[in-house]
């Protein structure tokens, strides 16, 4: 006859197996950093450029200059949207990533940015409460153009006729003057989304991508007449976008799908470039070059759990101890049994 109580005198070893599987061990995913990282236009060659811990927001290049500037949000951990978190930044360095310069600080969630080398200007947005910005290139004589209690997002810039084209983040996409004394409402949805705006000069087209509800790459007339949905399929939530005029192609980002892809200005024959967390795109035609900004998560690794030893320990000694009573009962029960 099988001993019921063999079981249960076993079971505290297998315990004790258990622990000294999953205490002695831990599951470890590395920080998260955010990259700045360069290919070519069709996805090669990529190099990476600048890894920070922070959260960035938005690239801009100024190619004549041979400089990237960039917004930084503030700490990928630790961060928040209260007024309190002053911590955004504006960033910029050469084309390869070297010399780096903190040029405004003490920002509330910058997030597009844009330059005017001509004008030696940059332009950035803000979320909520919204602000329009801009300054010198190298960051001094801040000024506040358009204030909103919404949040504000896409961003782009119409120089040769003085115009800033962006976007309240919900409902909202206006024109307003380089120097912020006139603004424009061109559009006007109720619950829909514009991000990462980009302009056709030539074909007179302002492009964006709607994140979410449904998820699109959407475009219009520069004065916001004639919207048109260019693509939908395959998309689950678009984060950037970025066009080339004259070879009729756009770049454009999904975070979800983690994929950058290449299509025709009308969403056809589109081809894959790369993969990866990318939420900013920026082009660099003269190079052939693509910038973006890319989420890294280092892979998950089992490493030794130094901190808990004690622990391990303990429930060891407590697992033998039970195992003894238990082996004990075993055997005086079997000789009951044979009596």
């Amino acid at each position: 006859m099988n001993n019921p109580l063999s079981f249960f005198a076993r079971t505290p070893l297998v315990w004790l197996f258990l622990t000294l599987v999953l205490f002695g061990q831990n599951l470890a995913v590395g920080s998260p950093t955010q990259t700045i990282s360069r290919s070519n236009l069709g996805g090669s060659n990529i190099v990476e450029l600048v890894s920070v811990d922070n959260s960035l927001g938005g690239i801009a290049l100024d190619t004549t200059a041979g400089k990237i500037y960039w917004t930084d949000v503030g700490p990928l951990a630790g961060g928040g949207y209260g007024p309190q978190y002053l911590d955004g930044r504006i960033l910029r360095a050469n084309l390869d990533g070297s010399d780096q310069e903190v040029l405004v600080t003490g920002l509330r969630d910058p997030r597009s940015i844009a330059v005017d080398p001509g004008g030696g200007k940059i332009y950035w947005t803000g979320w909520a409460p919204a602000k329009l910005k801009r300054a010198n290139l190298d960051g001094t004589e801040v000024e506040v153009l358009v204030e909103s209690p919404n949040s504000a997002d896409g961003l782009a810039l119409d120089t040769g006729e003085g115009l800033i084209y962006w976007s309240e983040f919900l409902h909202r996409l206006w024109r307003t003057t380089l120097d912020g004394t006139d603004s424009e409402l061109l559009i006007y949805e109720s619950n829909h989304f514009y991000k990462s705006i980009s302009l056709d000069l030539g074909a007179g087209k302002m492009y964006w991508v709607q994140p979410v509800a449904p998820p699109t790459i959407r475009r219009a007339n520069l004065d916001g007449s004639d919207i048109e949905t260019i693509l939908s399929d395959g998309l689950e939530r678009p984060s950037a976008l970025a066009i080339d005029s004259g070879g009729q192609k756009m770049y454009f980002a999904d975070r979800s799908t983690q994929m950058v892809w290449r299509a025709d200005l009308n969403g056809l024959n589109r081809d894959l470039l790369l993969s990866g967390f990318v939420t900013a795109l920026a082009l660099d035609l003269q190079s052939n070059h693509l910038y973006f900004i890319e989420t890294v998560v280092p892979p998950t690794t089992v490493v030794p759990a130094t901190s808990s030893r004690g622990l391990i320990l303990l429930v060891s000694i407590l697992a033998i101890l039970a195992s003894a009573v238990l082996l004990r009962r075993s055997r005086v029960h079997s000789r009951r049994v044979r009596r």
